[in-house]
């Protein structure tokens, strides 16, 4: 079973830097564009759940 939460920012970056800075995950991968927003994911390799 694959998990993934979502949620709608304003600022990637910040939310980039503090989630991989303070909190300790990885960016696994993102996208740019996809119905006029840009995304990443975040999470820890080989889990089946991840942040988006």
């Amino acid at each position: 079973m694959t998990f993934r939460i979502a949620r709608h920012t304003t600022d990637l970056e910040a939310i980039e830097i503090f989630y991989t800075s303070i909190v300790g995950l990885r960016k696994l991968g993102g996208f740019q564009n996809h119905d006029g927003y840009d995304g990443i994911f975040l999470g820890h390799p080989h889990q089946d759940w991840h942040l988006e």
